[in-house]
């Protein structure tokens, strides 16, 4: 009988290490799971942040390029004084967004048929996405992110500096990208 209760505390003893070996065993699994998991969702997270970064680049390069067609257009028009008219012109120009000081912000809106510079002051709309043509505008129906403002300062009598920039909010953070360009007075010279 001394045998029997030998081998019966033995299985004991055997059970509960192995009760505290499963405790562990989870332990780390669940650590490593956690950890896997923060990996995951940081990718994620860095994924949302490329996106944004690429989507905003482009349309502060649209920006400048609506600006670039704008005067193109006046140029070709045949105006009279087709660059004073491309800075000067309010309704049909960059006349809003013309200031030797930058202090004029504009918005440009490329996805109506008439380029349009709207002051827009301290704070600008958001851009708004068109899904069926994968556009940018602010007469779609779905708001975005992305902010963009434009503003036109003279370096010389033939030219001028146009810095488009692109602002949005992910998480808590305000990111922004620019673009800028300098534009001639092509047709005079």
């Amino acid at each position: 009988m001394k045998k029997e209760i030998s081998k019966s505390k033995e299985n004991i003893y055997n059970a509960g290490f192995t009760l505290v070996e499963t405790l562990v065993a989870i332990a780390i699994f669940a650590t490593s799971i956690t950890g896997l998991i923060a990996i995951t969702a940081q990718g994620i997270n860095d994924n949302v942040f490329v996106k944004n970064k690429l989507t905003a680049s482009h349309l502060s390069a649209e920006g400048v390029e609506l600006v670039r067609n704008m005067r193109d257009t006046i140029a070709l028009s045949g105006t009279a004084d087709s660059w004073e008219t491309f800075l000067g012109d309010t309704s049909i120009g960059a006349g809003e967004c013309y200031s030797t000081d930058e202090t004029n912000i504009c918005m440009i809106d490329g996805s109506v048929g008439q380029i349009t510079a709207i002051t827009c002051g301290e704070e600008c709309p958001k851009l708004r996405y068109d899904e069926d043509s994968g556009t940018y505008g602010y007469l779609f129906n779905q708001e975005t992110n992305f902010v963009r403002t434009i503003s036109i300062a003279p370096i010389s009598n033939d030219e001028v500096l146009i810095k488009s920039i692109v602002s949005w909010t992910q998480g808590q953070k305000t990111f922004t990208t620019s673009y800028q360009y300098n534009l001639l007075n092509w047709i005079s010279i």
